[in-house]
């Protein structure tokens, strides 16, 4: 009992002390905001273990703060605790503590529960605080407060509760390593809260000296022992709380990892076993980690521990070379490999099986491989719809090239048959125009013989009168001058002379052109093939003659004694016409100032040393040595001394013109090919030409030429076809 009032004692604060409260109450603070997220991760029994640990070291770390501070406040006279009291402190603060964390453990946030959470704990806060205060026992001192600060003093508990709660609640769901500067800020706000709380408190309790001593409760506790022990307990507390709540959350997070792990590699293991393509998961031993049933069906695997694939082809058909496969490249590149195309025997069909591969190098953090990831597509239908495709292509490509080459043969046949139209209407035009021609040229050549005897009467007769009359009257006299008498008398002969050479040659033009016009004969006939030829010159006349500045061309015929050949004449002739203008044309191009050309050079079998333009045409039996193709080099005769024949006639036609090259003469034969310019060659003649010598009179026909030297035709028919 206080007796009466004599004065205030004056108080000081240990700083040590209190910096010591403040590190307390800061690391209690992070601790609590740390308890909050695990007891809200936790469930059942361990919930409540936590829930516990949680009240037990968030309680003493604020206790501790509360009563560290209460041992910094310093008096005059010596202060001891009532330790029931101050125990009974320790556990309202921390039943209020274990109530806070049960709060904001909860799943649902609302301000409802904040509100009456943070009242809740601030009034526990502020019970401890000042049940603390009656455990103090000072000397001659009692204890008054001042209402307005002791009601501040639970405000600021109420709102220090207030921010816990909320940052607790802020951050419940993170871990430690997430945010950590974020909550070591608010554990400095929630320690400087609590702290402004304790000594608001404090600042409300006024100790006032009394006369009489205090009675001293039993059970004191000596100040130095108290903090030297709450400190020291405390601090291995919190320490091993927050080393219980690490070690927790890396066990936590390290099962969650692990937790997802498997759920991973279960969905993985899911995901490849319902995939259409093949997966393997290999060593680098290429020993089979992991493999779905499509691998297992497309590689036939029989041993699930290793993986033996046999004989791989590549796409041409060849082996694969066991370091070139793709498994094998991949682990000496360490790069992946994307679509290379194996083919394997099926084990169960024994059918080809292509696969399309894809490998992937999983690497270590030494850059070593691990491991592979393999997948196998089967694309065997692709590859047989391939091969079908090439294989229609090529049959398409060979009816494209049959077509064209029936197209081209219908186009030469066409050509042909146009050719062989013309020819058969020119026979048929110049055989009428023949005959037209032949009956009044007969009809005036058989008359011209007796209008030449009856002329020869009548001019005799003249003359006799001359001779016994030569006084005849002077009319006759004058009409004889008149007309010149005697010029008529010695120029009638002639003149009919004249007529009859005229007469003979329009026979023998009408002949020759009768003789060429044959070509309509379906039937083989013995002819002379030198009528033939000559017949062909006749028509060919006008082109040999001397025209301009152009020289005539001269035509040396060198004729063999030749047997009558069975042939058809027209078509024959036709190919004497051909060969014969070719040669014509050839000379035509060629300027006979250009013509100096030494036949010493020409391989020809016929030589001259002329130097105008010439053609020779020489006609021989088989019998005789002449040059022949035997075989063909390169697409050329080779010429050798032929060996005796007798069934055969050979007909060279040469000329001295400007020749041609080896390029050109491969293609003389050729249809539609010319060297003429356009509008002045169909290049039909020469295979018509060939036509007719080869395959209508079983024979051959070839050329050879020199460039600046000239040409030769060879052609060569049976007697007898056979």
């Amino acid at each position: 009992m206080v007796q009466n009032t004599q004065a205030t004692m004056i108080s000081t604060y240990d700083l040590p002390l209190v910096m010591l409260s403040f590190i307390i109450v800061l690391i209690a603070s992070y601790t609590a905001l740390e308890l909050a997220g695990r007891v809200k991760s936790t469930s059942g029994q361990t919930r409540v273990g936590w829930l516990f640990g949680g009240a037990v070291a968030m309680g003493t770390g604020i206790w501790s703060m509360h009563f560290i501070a209460m041992l910094a406040f310093n008096l005059p006279q010596p202060v001891t605790y009532d330790l029931l009291t101050t125990l009974l402190s320790l556990f309202t603060v921390i039943i209020s503590s274990g109530m806070a964390l049960l709060l904001v453990s909860s799943s649902a946030f609302s301000w409802l529960k904040l509100l009456s959470g943070s009242v809740l704990m601030g009034l526990g806060i502020a019970s401890m605080h000042y049940i603390g205060m009656a455990g103090m026992q000072v000397s001659q001192a009692i204890i008054q407060y001042n209402p307005w600060l002791v009601g501040l003093s639970v405000a600021i508990a109420i709102c220090a509760s207030l921010v816990a709660l909320w940052l607790a609640f802020r951050f419940r769901n993170e871990t430690m390593e997430a945010l950590n500067w974020y909550k070591l800020a608010s554990a400095l706000i929630m320690g400087i809260a609590i702290s402004g709380m304790h000594y608001t408190g404090m600042a409300a309790a006024s100790f006032i000296e009394v006369e009489e001593l205090t009675t001293v409760v039993p059970n004191q506790l000596d100040n130095s022992l108290l903090a030297t022990g709450i400190g020291t307990a405390n601090l291995l507390i919190l320490s091993l709380t927050l080393l219980s709540v690490l070690f927790d959350q890396r066990l936590a997070a390290q099962s969650a990892r692990e937790a997802v792990l498997q759920e991973s590699e279960k969905h993985f293991r899911m995901l490849i076993r319902e995939m259409p393509v093949g997966v393997l998961l290999l060593t680098p031993d290429l020993e089979i980690i992991l493999s779905n049933q499509a691998a297992i069906d497309l590689l036939g695997i029989k041993n699930s521990r290793s993986l033996e694939l046999g004989l791989v082809l590549r796409e041409d058909g060849t082996p694969f070379p066991p370091e070139s496969l793709p498994m094998q490249q991949v682990l000496a590149t360490r790069q992946p490999l994307h679509h290379v195309t194996i083919g394997i025997n099926c084990p169960l069909s024994q059918t080809l099986r292509w696969l399309l591969v894809n490998a992937d190098p999983q690497l270590s953090a030494e850059g070593t491989v691990e491991r592979i990831v393999c997948t196998f597509s089967n694309i065997t239908p692709a590859k047989q719809a391939e091969s079908a495709l090439r294989q229609s292509e090529a049959r398409e490509r060979e009816k494209a090239t049959q077509l064209s080459l029936t197209l081209q043969e219908l186009k030469k046949t066409q050509a042909q048959l146009v050719q062989t139209e013309k020819m058969f209407s020119l026979g048929q035009l110049v055989a009428g125009v023949a005959h037209e021609i032949n009956n009044p040229v007969n009809f005036i050549y058989g008359n011209l013989a007796y209008a030449s005897e009856y002329a020869h009467y009548l001019l005799e007769l003249v003359r006799l009168y001359q001779q016994y009359y030569p006084n005849s009257v002077p009319e006759i006299q004058e009409q004889a001058d008149t007309i010149e008498l005697d010029f008529i008398t010695e120029d009638l002969p002639k003149l009919l002379g004249s007529m009859k050479i005229g007469t003979e040659r329009i026979r023998q033009i009408v002949l020759s052109l009768r003789n060429f016009s044959r070509y309509d004969e379906a039937e083989t006939k013995l002819v002379d093939i030198h009528q033939g030829i000559d017949s062909t010159l006749l028509i060919l006349g006008h082109r040999l003659k001397a025209m301009g500045d152009e020289a005539r061309i001269e035509v040396i015929k060198d004729y063999g004694d030749l047997p009558l050949v069975e042939c058809y004449p027209g078509q024959l002739n036709q190919v004497f016409m051909n060969i014969l203008s070719n040669g014509i044309d050839a000379l035509e191009e060629t300027k006979t100032k250009e013509q100096k050309r030494t036949t010493e050079k020409a391989q020809l079998s016929y030589q001259s040393d002329r130097q105008f333009p010439c053609i020779w045409i020489r006609t021989l039996r088989s019998s005789e040595q002449y040059p022949v193709q035997r075989k063909v080099d390169n697409g050329q005769p080779s010429l050798k001394k032929c060996e005796q024949e007798t069934d055969s006639i050979l007909i060279s036609i040469a000329d001295n013109g400007s020749g041609m090259t080896d390029v050109i003469k491969k293609q003389l034969f050729d249809p539609f090919f010319t060297t003429k310019s356009v509008g002045k060659g169909t290049g039909l003649g020469l295979t018509i030409s060939y036509q007719i010598i080869v395959e209508k009179h079983g024979g051959a026909i070839w050329c050879e030429s020199e460039l600046g030297v000239g040409t030769e035709f060879w052609i060569k028919i049976p007697v007898q076809p056979n």
